[in-house]
């Protein structure tokens, strides 16, 4: 396949949102444990890891802290093994998906080489570590119950940040039909924050076509903007990225916030 490139004189600048289901997951469930380090400004990863390893947990990443500092924690293989299994696991129960779903997805994980990262991993761990999990974060269950409560009643949805409205045919009798309705409030309050981010550009300094065809802004992506940029401008249109990808939404406890990079294709971006 061959990479996205910009035209000579040009790169591409892109920025992600930063954990953007997980925040806005967290700020609709009203989970304080997640709340309480996007506060900060902590790696909310670590968190899920030390929440359902316990005390294996612990012991793991204060030894990666020790050796690496708190910053690089994540350079320590072991600890990096065990921080991203807790970053996949979290991203599959967060939605109210069963021990069993959990299980075929995680044991089906691929690293780069399309090796079986976690196929060892049995299905009466993940049911342990999925009740450990919602033990330490028991809002997120809440949750599960209340919006499944309100779809019942209303027979549709609407979306946290733009209001946009979501009409559920289906009931939730099975967990594909009922996942669905847990998604969906995430999953379109996070296109939300995207879509007034790209708003606020192309109504602002960045604009379609901003010095030629194919640039400015290129491409929006689930939580991603992209851009093709003369070279001289592409600091500045990383801090405006930045700045428009970066907000808080009434009503939900948590801030939005995003990382740019600067590169000369679409894989450095």
């Amino acid at each position: 396949m061959r990479p996205v490139i910009p035209q000579p004189g040009h790169a591409l600048v892109g920025a992600d949102e930063d954990q953007i289901e997980l925040r806005m997951a967290s700020a609709l469930a009203g989970a304080s444990r997640y709340l309480e380090v996007f506060e900060v400004g902590g790696d909310p990863h670590t968190e899920t890891a030390l929440m359902i390893f316990g005390d294996l947990g612990r012991q793991m990443y204060d030894h990666a802290c020790t050796l690496y500092g708190k910053k690089k924690a994540k350079e320590e293989p072991k600890w990096s093994r065990m921080r991203d299994f807790a970053k996949i696991f979290c991203y599959l129960c967060i939605y109210g998906g069963g021990d069993e779903t959990a299980h075929v997805n995680i044991t089906s994980t691929e690293d780069d080489k399309g090796e079986l990262i976690y196929k060892d991993i049995s299905l009466r761990e993940i049911r342990s570590r999925r009740r450990t999990w919602l033990d330490a974060s028991p809002e997120f269950a809440k949750w599960w119950d209340t919006t499944l409560a309100k779809k019942r009643k209303q027979g549709f949805l609407t979306d946290p940040v733009l209001g946009r409205r979501c009409d559920f045919i289906s009931g939730d009798g099975d967990e594909e039909a009922r996942n669905k309705i847990l998604n969906f409030e995430c999953q379109s309050g996070a296109a939300g924050v995207i879509h007034k981010a790209t708003l606020q550009l192309v109504n602002g300094g960045l604009p379609f076509f901003r010095w030629g065809p194919g640039t400015g802004l290129i491409q929006q992506g689930h939580d991603a903007l992209v851009a093709e940029v003369p070279i001289a401008e592409a600091e500045n249109v990383a801090s405006m990225l930045q700045e428009a990808m970066s907000m808080t939404i009434p009503g939900l406890p948590v801030k939005f916030t995003a990382s740019a990079k600067i590169g000369p294709h679409w894989g450095k971006v």
